[in-house]
């Protein structure tokens, strides 16, 4: 749904400035005037993408007096806007030809000792999010690098941990592992954890032996699928600006939602895995950024990058990969 979006929004943006060139060549302009004129409106077409969030995000800044440098802001807002063009541009309406899976696949690793990576996509986002930071770590050769599109796009995060439950099984199946190293981006690590959650609440039903309901579908009674969990930018604890954005997983993000208390109520006890938490306190969407910050995680803080633009970071890129190879 989302790529036909995108894809339908590219047309639209194509066709005005098709419309746009033709009523002024009529004037007549020439091109020499033309050219310049629809290339500036391309321009901050790309630039409104991120400023609305970054001003709202600096007006929640100023209010707690909780301002960035301003060197590392503007640095920040530059590469967030050239990650988003490139993003909803390219990488995510035609994630299939910038991405083909046949490259996910483990047939270069089946003879190593390897654990498979599986990238997790966060809130109105597909696989295609993860084209540089895919490519970064197959070059890396951390092992076989899979992704997944999550679904429904606006619906209730639970309704996606099914989606990522049957996914882990194909990419263990494939790879043929027991366990994967999840790397979720924003909303995936809320994804990631219930599905974790949920797998440990199936393997205390199984080992006494008393057969349950379970709330949601899409887990595998094996436990501890997930080897390592890195998130990036995740809304751990929820974000201010959920408020300004629609769909249920956006509702359930918001700070001290039901959705986030019942959550944390879930892993009480759980077995958790080795867990890294990155963030940026130049996000634009999560705010506060400290609620990013896992108490049975290791958090670590950067600057000077954005929300989205954290996933075209290569410092970022490297100490996922130093991660993964723990």
């Amino acid at each position: 749904m989302l790529q036909t979006i995108l894809i339908l929004a590219l047309v639209i943006e194509t066709v005005i400035y098709i419309f746009l060139a033709y009523r002024w060549w009529e004037e007549p302009l020439s091109l020499v005037f033309i050219v310049p004129l629809i290339l500036c409106m391309v321009v901050v077409v790309r630039i409104m993408i991120a400023l609305p969030s970054y001003w709202l995000s600096g007006a929640l800044r100023y209010r707690d007096k909780n301002q960035q440098p301003w060197g590392n802001s503007l640095y920040a807002l530059a590469k967030e806007i050239d990650a988003r063009a490139m993003m909803f541009g390219l990488t995510e309406p035609f994630h299939q030809w910038v991405m083909p899976k046949k490259t996910e696949n483990a047939l270069q690793y089946k003879d190593k000792p390897c654990v498979p990576v599986l990238l997790v996509h966060g809130y109105f986002s597909n696989r295609g999010i993860f084209w540089q930071l895919r490519k970064r770590l197959m070059a890396a050769a951390v092992g076989p690098v899979y992704t997944v599109n999550l679904e429904p796009l606006l619906g209730g995060i639970d309704s996606m941990v099914p989606v990522l439950g049957r996914r882990i099984e194909q990419v263990c199946k494939e790879a043929n592992a027991s366990q994967v190293i999840i790397v979720a981006h924003s909303m995936g690590g809320l994804v990631t954890r219930r599905y974790m959650a949920n797998s440990m609440a199936t393997a205390v039903v199984t080992t006494v032996a008393i057969t349950l309901p379970m709330p949601h579908e899409g887990v595998n009674e094996t436990p501890m699928r997930v080897k390592r969990f890195i998130t990036l930018g995740s809304p751990h604890h929820g974000s201010e600006m959920s408020g300004f954005s629609i769909g249920q997983c956006v509702r359930e993000m918001r700070l001290a939602s039901p959705w986030l208390s019942a959550l944390e109520q879930a892993e009480t006890g759980m077995e958790y895995p080795p867990t890294l938490s990155i963030y940026t306190l130049n996000d634009d969407l999560i705010y506060p950024p400290e609620s990013s910050k896992l108490n049975w995680a290791h958090n670590i803080p950067v600057a000077a990058v954005g929300h989205v633009s954290m996933l075209f970071s290569k410092p970022i890129a490297e100490r996922i990969v130093a991660e993964i190879r723990k």
